[in-house]
């Protein structure tokens, strides 16, 4: 026969509430890597249509622009880097 007392079916009581699962921080991006510049002895300097140093500086100018996206993107919305308003004196010294 059964018993009289009701059964909680495995069901969690109400008191009982799960341990909150900690959320781990997103990792951050890492910088991009820059391009590898081509040895002394890799230009052959027959002026190839597309010489090793052309792809070079094409390289390095997109691994500037990623640079300069990490930075504003790691450095939060609105941030305004001072060093790019400062412009050079004039020569006169005060």
């Amino acid at each position: 026969m059964a018993s009289a007392t009701p059964s909680d079916g495995g069901a969690a009581k109400p008191d009982a509430a799960p341990a909150p699962v900690p959320v781990p921080a997103p990792a951050p991006t890492p910088l991009p890597l820059p391009p590898e510049k081509p040895l002394p002895g890799d230009c052959c300097g027959s002026g190839c249509v597309r010489c090793v140093w052309d792809i070079y500086f094409d390289e390095l100018d997109a691994y500037d622009k990623a640079l300069a996206a990490h930075a504003a993107a790691s450095s939060g919305s609105g941030a305004k880097d001072d060093s790019a308003d400062t412009k050079p004196s004039d020569g006169a010294k005060s």
